[in-house]
């Protein structure tokens, strides 16, 4: 009887030990954080462009390629010289018509004459040493100076900061005409380089 006992207390042992279950608290993860800096990296921040001024006028006269006279709503009469253009000369009173002047003065007259233009002042000087207002020039929205560049009538110049808000868009349409040998680019030497754009070989 005391063998039996002892095999039933020991099977009982083996038994709750077998059955016995060790529970472990639960792992927790520590939760992903995205990693926002790769995704959407620090960069400089970026100044906008000041609005610039503009006003709408009606063109009276037109003088040269580049040179016209307008009528503000206002009343107001304004002789207008297009910014960092220079179209080649076709009534200096010392100089003789170059090449393509009389083309520049001609387009800007069959395309200005009696025309509503909107006028453009970049942030510099608004009046050039003759007194002229110094504008970006548009026709329906259109820029007057990007024509005159890309139809090879006239060629950067004049170029003096911090008038130069549209230059980028200037040298692509210049660099059009330049590439195309058309207009004034069409004769060797005659469109020369200068500290301030180019100029024309007198």
């Amino acid at each position: 009887m005391r063998k039996y006992l002892l095999s039933l207390s020991l099977i009982l042992t083996l038994l709750l030990a077998s059955c016995s279950v060790t529970l472990s608290p639960p792992t927790i993860s520590e939760p992903t954080v995205p990693d926002t800096a790769a995704k959407y990296p620090e960069t400089d921040s970026v100044t906008p462009t000041p609005a610039l001024k503009k006003i709408d006028a009606h063109v009276l006269r037109v003088l040269d390629g580049d040179t016209f006279e307008v009528i503000t709503a206002s009343r107001e009469k304004k002789t207008v010289r297009m910014l960092l253009i220079d179209t080649p000369e076709s009534v200096h009173p010392s100089k003789p018509v170059m090449p393509y002047g009389k083309e520049a003065s001609d387009f800007a007259k069959e395309l200005l004459t009696d025309k509503d233009v909107t006028l453009e002042y970049d942030v510099g000087d608004q009046k050039d040493k003759y007194g002229r207002d110094l504008c970006y020039v548009y026709l329906l929205g259109v820029s007057v100076q990007g024509q005159l560049l890309e139809m090879g009538l006239g060629i950067i110049s004049y170029v003096y900061e911090p008038n130069t808000t549209h230059l980028e868009s200037f040298q692509k349409s210049q660099e059009t005409a330049r590439k195309t040998h058309v207009g004034v680019w069409s004769q060797d030497g005659y469109v020369l380089q200068s500290g301030n754009g180019y100029r024309y070989s007198e």
